[in-house]
């Protein structure tokens, strides 16, 4: 989804005066409204249909739009070719080559289309996922709706969130009943900016496109926004929505150059005891073996039990051949094992020593203190630090999502820190949470005069380091920390705390 997505950002000024004038459509009529507790269970359904598997979805729009970009006419290329190899008549040895390539060009043509296809639904399923588990779960407490008034002002339970807003809009036909066909909220927790806000879960049903349903709702949106002070507000989107994109530039969004990383409603604090077993985790280990199935030496062992069947299947009546094909497959299926084996103990040996080392007692080699007042339980005391990111989880239990330390042990000078332990939980990535974390360790550091950062990462967390290089680190050398013949790398940065780009 990330590839696909779009940016935008519209100031207020002028926006304009809300709408609420009913619309036609058939024997009904549309209204739009403040969003109601009654309206949960036909909000969150509209949510999954419209983005899920329903008519009209953004994933079937994004499945169509998939089959005519460029990686699918290549590969629609790659499996014309394969048909034209199998069509091919020479002499028996030269015929037995172009057939395997055929087979092999298609069957890799094939494995592509399917892997792609899946990844877009995973995608877009987890996305789903997200929202119905996140703001979607209870939206009267997220966006204040519950205690919203006609008027547009709050009540006075809601005067912390009184920024927030949801709307819907409900088909009322004439024979009495009712039915959700739209929505979208104002959420201003989505950054820490007070006068920026995020215009989330814009939705409309299939069956009432086109009517102005999507412009109404909009209007209302931007008058909340208005009346509350909000200067700007934003959104993002997929390249897959053509029709909002059209709207949301008619209204005067206007596309981002580059992609600004929005931030979740998180909360930094200093580690406590409690989040031990939270903190504990493999993911360097994990992400190291999903990333050895794109290696080049798997890739390498691939086509050998590819080109091994392909002989074996096709040379039954030929011994020799048919055994030579075995022995191929076998040896492709020997050399990525023996690869992903040689990974998971060089990986699990370096996460084994780091339980050992700082993370077995992280208050203690962190020098965080227990405190009877102020807002934190336990808070850093000296250079050293370790904080974490805290979500509100499923059955609003808080849930640690990301950690980062900052180590003034390991550096004989005063003046320089490690900053260690920086990890993302995987659904929180590329929301922001890093970006609060290293601002927390910045605002420390600078607070004990601590004038450079150092780290140290592996080459296989290739977002961490794009990540660091934006924020201003340098590179400084590389090491190898090979287990056997297996490579494994470590890359060091380093950065003077005033030239950080945060």
């Amino acid at each position: 989804m990330d590839s696909g997505m779009i940016q935008g950002n519209s100031t207020l000024a002028g926006a304009g005066t809300s709408i609420c004038d009913p619309i036609t459509a058939g024997s009904g009529r549309i209204y739009i409204r403040p969003y109601r507790s009654s309206d949960s269970e036909q909000v969150r359904e509209l949510f999954r249909s419209s983005f899920g598997t329903g008519r009209g979805s953004l994933l079937r729009s994004a499945m169509r739009g998939q089959l005519a970009d460029r990686i699918s006419i290549a590969l629609y290329t790659m499996g014309t070719l394969s048909l034209c190899f199998q069509a091919i008549s020479l002499p028996s040895n030269s015929s037995n080559t172009i057939t395997y390539l055929g087979q092999a060009t298609l069957f890799a043509a094939v494995a592509t289309f399917l892997n792609r296809a899946y990844g877009l639904y995973a995608a877009m399923m987890k996305f789903i996922n997200l929202g119905l588990n996140g703001d979607m779960l209870d939206i009267s407490k997220h966006y204040g709706g519950s205690d919203l008034l006609l008027d547009g002002s709050a009540s006075d339970s809601t005067k912390d969130k009184e920024k927030n807003g949801y709307w819907v809009a409900e088909l009322r036909e004439k024979d009495g009943t009712s039915l959700i066909v739209g929505g979208t909220g104002i959420d201003v927790t989505t950054r820490n900016e007070p006068s920026s806000a995020e215009l989330r879960r814009m939705i409309v049903s299939p069956i009432c496109r086109r009517r102005g349903v999507g412009a109404q709702l909009i209007r209302v949106s931007l008058d909340h926004a208005q009346k509350h002070g909000i200067k700007s507000v934003y959104i993002t989107t997929s390249i897959y929505q053509t029709s909002a994109l059209t709207l949301y530039e008619k209204f005067g969004w206007v596309r981002q150059t580059q992609r600004e990383k929005h931030c979740v409603p998180v909360h930094i604090r200093p580690f406590r005891p409690s989040d031990f077993e939270q903190v504990h985790n493999d993911s360097l280990w994990r992400r190291a073996m999903r990333a050895q199935y794109r290696a080049p030496l798997s890739f390498f062992s691939y086509s050998l039990i590819i080109c091994g069947l392909l002989m074996f299947t096709r040379q039954t009546e030929n011994l020799p051949a048919s055994r030579t094909g075995i022995l191929i497959a076998v040896a492709g299926a020997f050399l990525f094992s023996l690869h992903r084996l040689l990974l998971e103990f060089g990986l699990k040996r370096i996460v084994r020593q780091n339980l050992e080392c700082d993370l077995k007692d992280i208050a203690r080699h962190y020098n965080l203190i227990k405190t009877t007042s102020g807002e934190h339980e336990y808070i850093p005391y000296g250079k050293s630090g370790f904080w974490v990111a805290e979500i509100e989880g499923e059955e609003h239990k808080s849930e640690i999502v990301g950690t980062v330390g900052l180590d003034s042990s390991t550096s004989e000078d005063p003046t320089s820190s490690e900053l260690r332990r920086m990890v993302v939980s995987r659904h929180c990535r590329r929301k922001g949470v890093a970006c609060q974390l290293i601002k927390t360790l910045l605002a420390h550091a600078r607070a004990h005069a601590t004038k450079s950062i150092f780290l140290s990462t592996s080459f296989y967390q290739d977002e961490a380091i794009t990540m660091y290089k934006a924020f201003g680190w340098r590179f400084q050398r590389k090491q190898d920390v090979s287990f056997l013949s297996q490579p494994i790398y470590m890359f060091h940065f380093n950065i003077d705390v005033d030239d950080c780009r945060l």
